[in-house]
């Protein structure tokens, strides 16, 4: 009778350490897919503000070219 009781202690544990190992990883996994989403949006908003700024830079470039040559011209 004492063994009986004894596995399903240890059974229980052992369910309760599958449940409690489960609960944790599934909080992982959505902590990992949540900061995974957070910082592919930020690096989404950061290449797009890049590629405005090379485009502010190539249109500052063409009109300092501009500039020189009617600077040149004169």
């Amino acid at each position: 009778m004492e063994e009986k009781k004894q596995y399903k202690d240890i059974k229980t544990r052992f369910l309760n350490l599958i449940l409690d190992n489960g609960v944790s990883l599934s909080i992982t996994v959505a902590f990992c897919f949540a900061l995974y989403y957070i910082l592919h949006e930020h690096n989404k908003l950061l290449l797009e503000q890049l590629y405005k700024i090379i485009e502010d830079k190539r249109v500052l470039t063409e009109r300092l070219l501009e500039c020189y040559k009617y600077q040149k011209n004169d």
